[in-house]
């Protein structure tokens, strides 16, 4: 008797029945929505926060802060090891 490879029913993709494929394609798809929602999420709260903030100065600082336009201090250079 030789054996034979049936194809059984519940193998087939049924209606409905989604793939590996387009669930990775969904999560990608609610991860980027995601990150969206975040970054306005937290552009929102610093915006929220510089305004707190410049409630609290006083004209004169206003005035010094706005003419010095002050930058974010760079970040240090990254230590390397010297060669052998």
């Amino acid at each position: 008797m030789a054996w034979e490879w049936v194809r059984l029913p519940e193998w087939d993709v049924a209606p409905g029945i989604i793939s590996v494929a387009d669930l990775q394609v969904k999560q990608q798809e609610e991860m980027k929505k995601l990150r969206e929602e975040t970054a306005a999420k937290m552009q929102s709260l610093r915006d929220a926060h510089k305004k707190a903030m410049e409630n609290l100065l006083t004209d004169e600082q206003k005035k010094f802060i706005e003419s010095k336009q002050v930058k974010p201090a760079a970040a240090p250079a990254p230590v390397t090891t010297p060669a052998k």
